[in-house]
């Protein structure tokens, strides 16, 4: 600004001169001449004056548009005026901080290619839209079935897997499905979420095999199984061979008094051994609950006809829904333990609270509780610490709740003793 006052004064003085030189007598030729030279050689001076400037702003625009273009390497040089040697150090600051932001950000996204190339789930992204815009290469490898193409319908795509199975992951967070292969079915474990990437919403989901583990789960059941059966079948065999052997010998020696004794104890082994099948045969074949609506207090109250116990807080006002029959078996079941484990009668409490959604049963003992080992095995199959335990028990308890849309859980409680906690889903 300075600089083109000083201009238009120099102009001014320029033409004041020429107008005095007339008024003095002097050619108007010359006087225009004169001027003339001089209006140019202040013109002339102030490009040189200016050409500089014009530079350094060229640069910064360049030096911008590379930013624009996500390119931050570019540095402009040292200037001999001291507001340019700022405005270029203010520049080339921004430019080192943006050039290390860009650095770290590729160091992320590596570090998350990396990730999820050897994750070993297939992992799928999808934009709001629902189109698949990223994925790993897990598809083929781990799966056995094709990846997604470029763009692909995230829907699509689960559909491809089986069909119904994008319907079924929107309903819920996860799901175990069959998928089937060249080589035959996988059990696979998917679950979806969403998050947030600046203003983009992005879905993700997860598909891991479940083969290996459910193979290496099942032949330890099997193990577990077959050891149980073995013990329950040797334990009675063995007294029954000896048993009919020790009534040969009596009819031999014409003892028949010491039969009645040979053939109770048969009978007793026997009708062991059929409640140890009948057990095993309820676990296999249980039926569908019929659910129906029960009032809680009459249906407390009857159990108390089988285990004494104490009711905590009142009962819920509003039915539960469930099949009674089934969960009677349960919840007789868990407080046959409760009396087993030691408890008083008056610590085994009972209490029962509902939702909307849920009905909550927990008992709780004062008994001798679980070691952390066996809390874990529990609810397994054929799991027993019991000398004559079969190990069907909680595991049929559990599947009569899961049945019920619900969930059950063991812990021990502070102070001693176990806490069930059983949610049946009231629909």
């Amino acid at each position: 600004m300075k600089l083109f006052l000083g201009l238009f004064f120099i102009v001014f003085l320029i033409q004041l001169l020429g107008l005095i030189l007339l008024m003095q007598g002097f050619a108007f030729v010359l006087v225009v001449v004169l001027t003339a030279f001089l209006s140019v050689s202040v013109a002339a001076i102030l490009a040189l004056l200016l050409r500089p400037k014009q530079g350094a702003y060229q640069a910064l625009r360049q030096g911008l548009e590379f930013f624009k273009d996500s390119d931050f390497s570019v540095r402009l040089a040292k200037s001999g005026c001291r507001e340019e040697q700022e405005l270029n150090d203010l520049y080339n600051l921004c430019a080192d901080a943006l050039h290390e932001e860009q650095i770290k950000i590729q160091q992320k996204e590596l570090l998350f290619e990396n990730v999820m190339q050897n994750a070993n789930v297939l992992i799928l992204l999808a934009d709001e839209d629902g189109h698949i815009f990223h994925h790993n290469t897990l598809a083929e490898t781990l799966l056995g079935h094709r990846s997604p193409d470029s763009g692909e319908l995230l829907s699509i795509y689960l559909c491809s897997l089986q069909a119904g199975l994008d319907l079924r992951l929107n309903s819920r967070s996860e799901l175990v499905f069959n998928l089937h292969t060249a080589s035959g079915y996988r059990q696979c474990l998917a679950s979806r979420g969403e998050f947030l990437t600046g203003a983009d919403l992005v879905s993700i989901v997860l598909i891991k095999d479940l083969s290996e583990q459910f193979s290496a789960k099942e032949a330890d059941v099997w193990r577990t199984t077959i050891k149980v059966v073995s013990h329950e079948l040797n334990n009675s065999i063995a007294p029954i061979m000896s048993m009919a052997q020790s009534g040969q010998m009596a009819m031999a020696k014409q003892r028949l008094d010491s039969l009645d004794t040979v053939f109770s104890t048969i009978i007793d082994r026997c009708n062991n051994l059929n409640h140890f099948i009948d057990g095993y045969s309820a676990f296999a074949k249980l039926p569908l609950p019929t659910k129906v609506s029960v009032p809680w207090r009459g249906f407390i109250e009857s159990l108390k006809a089988s285990y004494e116990f104490v009711v905590r807080d009142n009962l819920p006002k509003s039915p539960g829904f469930f099949d009674p029959a089934q969960l009677e078996r349960v919840l007789i079941n868990v407080l046959k333990n409760a009396h087993d484990s030691g408890s008083a009668v008056k610590d085994i409490e009972l209490s029962v609270t509902q939702t909307d959604k849920y009905s909550q049963i927990t008992l709780k003992d004062r008994g001798r509780g679980m070691s952390d080992s066996v809390l874990k095995q529990a609810l397994l199959p054929f799991f027993s610490t019991k000398a004559e335990g079969s190990g069907v028990g909680l595991a049929l308890s559990r599947e009569i709740v899961r049945a019920h849309g619900g969930s059950m859980a063991l812990e021990n409680r502070t102070g001693g003793g176990l806490k069930v906690t059983m949610l049946l889903a009231l629909q």
